[in-house]
């Protein structure tokens, strides 16, 4: 769907998940290589890291889609957020 629905097909798509079986199998990840998609999956099967990931990227989506429509504006909020949990989650 997201290969047929794209809005920017001269853009690289990203597919982030957990380290899933089904996102781990060599098929999967052929297929995903060679329609140009890449692959963004936790460090770890960690599911509380990706927890953290799954949380930015809702809250970009969601709460943040309607006000901004800037990249520039939107990295920053992206990586200001990220140095924000990174410090609550180590002090």
């Amino acid at each position: 769907m997201a290969i047929k629905n794209r809005k920017y097909p001269n853009k690289k798509l990203i597919h982030h998940s957990d380290r899933g079986f089904q996102y781990c199998n060599p098929k999967y990840t052929e297929f995903v290589e060679n329609n140009g998609i890449i692959l963004s999956r936790t460090e770890q099967y960690d599911l509380y890291e990706n927890a953290i990931v799954e949380r930015i990227n809702r809250t970009l989506k969601y709460e943040l889609k309607k006000t901004i429509k800037n990249t520039v504006i939107v990295q920053e909020i992206t990586k200001q957020a990220v140095q924000i949990i990174f410090y609550l989650l180590n002090g």
